[in-house]
């Protein structure tokens, strides 16, 4: 419930930023969150313990890593090729792991839309924030149906530093960044994540 309350507030900002930046492509994203929504919202509400989701989750992240540095993207391609027909049941199958992961999916989007070659680097990460973000909203969705309402107010600080942190972000990635950059950052923190979770919970 902490991760998708933290992934909706930077992930609405995101998208945000990124729309203002004409760098949304809606069309295609809509049509992989029609795949994506009902799985997640179905896995959302199954009880994984702490050591089987973090790991579960590493891993998800490093294949997800090592999918982005296979294939390297057009950086200067202004518009997007057509989904491939892979990319549906993949988008099932991502709803399907964020909805047990708790991440909203978008990190698992990205590099297959990098191996797809469907747009630059900045189009996709403004891909994955609504996809993110529209999969996290399910996931809470889930939660609250299933177990209530689990915040507590004490994690009020840390949503405030997530969507600070999620502002500065989002802006720099949309405006300031290159493309070249926005990749390299995205492949970094996924490692990064993925190795901590690994050394504590293995």
């Amino acid at each position: 419930m902490t991760a998708l309350g933290c992934n909706t507030l930077v992930t609405a900002n995101g998208t945000w930023q990124f729309h203002r930046a004409n760098w949304i492509v809606w069309r295609g994203v809509l049509a992989l969150l029609l795949c994506s929504v009902p799985p997640c919202l179905y896995t959302s509400g199954l009880q994984l313990t702490e050591k089987t989701y973090f790991i579960s989750l590493a891993i998800a992240l490093l294949i997800a890593a090592v999918a982005m540095l296979i294939r390297q993207p057009q950086t200067e391609q202004l518009t997007v090729s057509p989904l491939r027909w892979w990319m549906y049941p993949i988008s099932f199958i991502i709803g399907a792991v964020s909805g047990v992961t708790g991440i909203g999916g978008g990190i698992y989007l990205a590099p297959f839309l990098y191996l797809s070659r469907w747009g630059s680097p900045k189009q996709i990460a403004g891909a994955s924030s609504v996809f993110i973000l529209i999969n996290s909203l399910a996931g809470i969705s889930m939660q609250v149906a299933t177990n209530g309402w689990l915040l507590e107010w004490s994690m009020l600080w840390l949503f405030i530093a997530v969507l600070a942190g999620g502002f500065i972000g989002a802006r720099w990635s949309s405006a300031r960044f290159t493309h070249r950059i926005v990749r390299w950052i995205t492949v970094v923190v996924i490692i990064f994540a993925a190795i901590r979770m690994l050394w504590k919970y293995l």
